[in-house]
C-alpha cells in the first residue's frame, strides 16, 4: 500500500475583469498539487469571495472548480470565472473612493478523494485592491489585475 501525503491546495491569485457599478467580474485561479504515486480525484472546491468592511466579512460571490483529475506527482491550475450581481458592491465602491482600496477575502474547501483516503483541505487568502487599478480597468488601461 503506497504512502500517501496530504495535497496542497493554493490560491495563486484574483485577477480582476471588470469592475462595474452593479457587478464585479474575477478570474479566481487555484492550484492543487498530488504528492501522491496514484492519482487523486478532486471533486469539488467551493469557495466564496467576502468583501472586508470592518470586523464583518460580506459575501458577494461563489464558485465551485467541479470534479477533475489530478495525475500522481503533478499539479492542476484551475482558473474559475465569477461574476458578482450584488448590493454589497456599493459599499465596496463607497470604501474604495473613501480609503483608497478594498480588501477581497476567499475562503474555500477542496475535498479530494484518493482510492484509499480522503481529505477536506481548507484554504483562505486575502487581496487587496487599490482605487488605481479599477480606475486602470474602467478606462481600459489595464487588461486585469492579478493579484498574489
Amino acid at each position: 500500500m503506497p504512502d500517501l501525503h496530504e495535497p496542497v491546495v493554493t490560491l495563486e491569485g484574483v485577477k480582476i475583469l471588470a469592475f462595474h457599478i452593479t457587478s464585479l467580474d474575477l478570474e479566481v485561479k487555484l492550484r492543487v498539487q498530488n504528492p501522491n504515486s496514484i492519482s487523486a480525484t478532486l471533486r469539488e472546491l467551493p469557495f466564496t469571495i467576502f468583501f472586508r468592511a470592518g470586523a464583518h466579512p460580506l459575501e458577494i460571490a461563489s464558485g465551485n472548480t467541479g470534479r477533475l483529475e489530478i495525475d500522481a506527482y503533478k499539479s492542476c491550475d484551475i482558473t474559475v470565472p465569477v461574476t458578482t450581481y450584488n448590493l454589497v458592491l456599493i459599499e465596496a465602491l463607497a470604501t474604495l473612493v473613501e480609503k483608497g482600496g478594498v480588501q477581497l477575502e476567499i475562503k474555500g474547501n477542496a475535498v479530494i478523494d484518493h482510492i484509499i483516503a480522503g481529505w477536506t483541505l481548507p484554504f483562505t487568502k486575502t487581496v487587496d485592491i487599490t482605487e488605481h487599478e479599477v480606475i486602470d480597468l474602467v478606462l481600459g488601461k489595464n487588461s486585469g489585475k492579478q493579484s498574489k
